[in-house]
């Protein structure tokens, strides 16, 4: 059962770099919204935001990389642009 596990588990591994650069961004989203807005609304500002996007985290990263063995097993910095807010979404 344990062996069993731990190929469904390597099957359907995380890819960890863009969970870290999605929980990441998202946070830093819904810090630039005002304190009080109601979830659904943040959820329709955020859904409505570049960051739902397809291709978003090629701002940051080259396909190569982020599709990579290694980013899939750790977090990998980016190698286009610093994994910064303000690089896709402007609040002005």
């Amino acid at each position: 059962m344990i062996s069993t596990a731990r190929r469904t588990a390597r099957r359907v591994a995380n890819h960890e770099t863009i969970t870290v650069a999605d929980v990441r961004l998202t946070a830093e989203f819904f810090t630039g919204i005002p304190l009080g807005t109601a979830l659904a609304t943040r959820i329709d500002l955020l859904l409505a935001s570049p960051l739902a996007a397809p291709q978003v985290l090629s701002t940051f990263w080259t396909p190569d990389l982020l599709l990579s063995s290694r980013t899939r097993a750790e977090w990998v910095e980016p190698n286009r642009a610093p994994l910064m807010l303000r690089l896709i979404v402007d609040w002005d």
